[in-house]
């Protein structure tokens, strides 16, 4: 999607929310160029990153301790997050505004509710590679997380993902070997350090 954004062929508005994909995805300065050619671009996040700088529109949003609800973390967890303080007057969560804006474009039955939309997803996952099916509040607290993919309410969770195969035509892992590059800027006298 960000290699064809602002074209004929990909979209030409976009909606980035808590994500800072000029840094995070990989050729930055392309990523940068595909958001600057969109019609329009709007940013949801807490502070004006590299990407709410590059926005049409950036929209305030809470944090995650200002929120409740779901994070897979990077090993696969699903925990569920309390939030810890009130966010500042007149900030809203991502699911608030997608809810108002949905009422705005005359869609009604939007939720912001955290566990609703959690049990829309555990629905709307069934059966696919990211299954979120077993998985629900209630266990997630009992088990202080649950591993994902986790298909059915029985399914004791995925701690370990490719043990047996992966997701490739012949079922099997394919490495690439890579050169090696240098840093692009090496420590000297005026900045000595590695960061």
């Amino acid at each position: 999607m960000l290699d064809t954004a602002g074209t004929d062929k990909g979209v030409r508005a976009l909606w980035v929310i808590a994500s800072n994909v000029v840094v995070s995805a990989p050729r930055a300065a392309h990523v940068r160029q595909r958001l600057q050619a969109l019609d329009f671009l709007v940013v949801s996040d807490i502070f004006l990153s590299e990407t709410a700088a590059l926005a049409d529109v950036v929209l305030p949003s809470t944090q995650w301790a200002e929120e409740t609800g779901t994070m897979t973390n990077l090993e696969g967890r699903v925990i569920l997050r309390q939030a810890a303080t009130q966010p500042p007057a007149g900030v809203r969560s991502d699911l608030q505004v997608m809810a108002e804006l949905a009422k705005l474009m005359g869609r009604h039955g939007f939720c912001d509710d955290p566990e609703t939309v959690f049990d829309e997803l555990r629905r709307a996952s069934a059966g696919g590679k990211a299954d979120y099916e077993g998985i629900s509040y209630a266990r997630i607290t009992e088990q202080q997380g649950v591993f994902w993919p986790c298909p059915l309410p029985g399914h004791p969770g995925t701690p370990r993902m490719f043990t047996v195969d992966f997701p490739t035509p012949d079922r099997l892992a394919h490495f690439h070997p890579v050169e090696h590059r240098g840093a692009a800027e090496l420590p000297n006298p005026e900045y000595p350090y590695y960061l």
